[in-house]
């Protein structure tokens, strides 16, 4: 947990409810600026709660610190900022309980603060990882984990999605394991987590993954701005109302990706700020690329 004090509670009073209750508590407290911590000492009283602290090292140490200090058989890793079905932990860690399987994942992630519009535009309910096996592990045998699963916290956001590649193993999917994660809120929050993205894009290979996920919008967008260019040319429109073109070709691309994804949702705020939301995440991935490839900080 990092500055988590909006969304800790939630996240340990839907922890509290689950149907499974025989589990110990890890937190990690990765150098919270704000009363993150004190906030979860207060549920002490509901759990077998350790609370630990570290300099702010990233996601990747944290979990890693988690499997070393955990005694128990399984280790399921969550942050703060999400909760759960109550049922999430008992169909997550059923198939390893039973001998089934080393690994599992989460089949369906809804948005845990969908209230927020900008939170709701980066994504509706979504089913995350794929329908059978995933690269993302939300609970593991701890054995297992430390043999060799240790997290490259130096891949930044991606550290959790590496295990599968150095390993060869992948976890299976469980469609019934439910949570709510919360999403950025602002376009400052947009950007910030955006640039971290950007960031581990450059340090790992999944920037071509981001590629071919985007590329029949990108090459759509490439045709649609080489038609605007020629018509500019011909015409020697002026420099200024030809940039404008470019921008408004850019916010209609985007309105029509947005309209597509929420064709049974009629609510025009929604789409009014999606084009914006994009523009500022690209913006981010760019800049935290950027600043790896050159400046290296």
């Amino acid at each position: 947990m990092y500055n988590e004090r909006r969304y800790i509670g939630r996240c340990l009073d839907s922890l509290k409810k689950q149907t499974y209750q025989n589990f110990e508590l890890i937190l990690i407290d990765d150098g919270s600026k704000d009363n993150t911590v004190e906030i979860a000492k207060q549920y002490h009283k509901n759990f077998d709660l350790i609370i630990l602290q570290q300099k702010n090292s990233g996601p990747g140490k944290a979990r890693n610190r988690w499997a070393k200090e955990s005694k128990w058989d399984i280790i399921v890793l969550v942050d703060a900022d999400m909760y759960f079905d109550k049922n999430f932990i008992k169909n997550l860690i059923e198939p390893i309980l039973e001998w089934k399987e080393i690994g599992t994942a989460h089949g369906v992630e809804k948005v845990g603060n969908a209230e927020n519009i900008r939170a709701k535009t980066r994504c509706l309910n979504r089913i995350p990882n794929p329908p059978k096996r995933s690269g993302v592990y939300r609970a593991i045998l701890r054995k297992k984990f430390l043999e060799s699963w240790w997290f490259d916290s130096s891949k930044g956001y991606f550290d959790d999605n590496l295990s599968h590649i150095n390993n060869g193993k992948w976890a299976l999917t469980i469609m019934s394991a439910i949570c709510y994660h919360n999403n950025p809120e602002s376009l400052k929050e947009v950007f910030k987590h955006s640039t971290w993205v950007g960031k581990s894009l450059a340090q790992t290979n999944e920037f071509g993954k981001y590629l071919k996920k985007y590329i029949n919008a990108v090459v759509w967008f490439i045709i649609a701005l080489g038609i605007v260019v020629i018509i500019g040319v011909y015409f020697s429109i002026n420099i200024t109302y030809f940039i404008y073109s470019i921008i408004a070709l850019l916010v209609i691309a985007l309105e029509i990706q947005a309209s597509k994804r929420i064709k049974q949702e009629k609510e025009r705020r929604y789409l009014r700020s999606f084009p914006l939301l994009s523009i500022t995440r690209w913006l981010g991935y760019i800049y935290g690329m950027t600043r790896y490839l050159f400046i290296k900080k």
